[in-house]
């Protein structure tokens, strides 16, 4: 589900910034592609958070007026923290603090939390 928000709003940050948008048969990987990215979610809760900013990065791209990278990064920043605040007064505990077992994502899925951090990569 990630992985898939993550294209979608890759592919929709090419066609707003004009670069060559990634055909839909390609892999979609991080960028810069030597940068791998994981994101441990513990709970449906923080699974919420980041499809949330996801959904707000992808209404920037489609705002009527133009915005810049320069005017994006701040208010995706602003909304984090204004989500991070929500969900704190809602659960009442920050999200890192979670006392579920971290589950790793990767482009390949959820990931069993021992077996992929018992893996060595280059």
């Amino acid at each position: 589900m990630i992985y898939e928000t993550d294209k979608l709003t890759f592919e929709k940050f090419c066609r707003w910034s004009g670069l060559p948008v990634p055909g839909p048969e390609s892999v979609f990987f991080e960028q810069p592609d030597q940068v791998r990215v994981v994101r441990d979610l513990s709970t449906v809760e923080e699974l919420e958070l980041v499809l949330a900013l996801s959904r707000y990065a992808l209404h920037l791209f489609d705002v009527p007026e133009n915005l810049t990278k320069d005017r994006i990064a701040p208010l995706m920043e602003a909304h984090g923290k204004q989500l991070r605040s929500a969900f704190i007064v809602k659960h009442g505990y920050r999200p890192e603090d979670s006392t579920t077992p971290y589950i790793p994502v990767t482009i390949d899925g959820p990931q069993d939390h021992d077996a992929y951090y018992t893996k060595e990569y280059p």
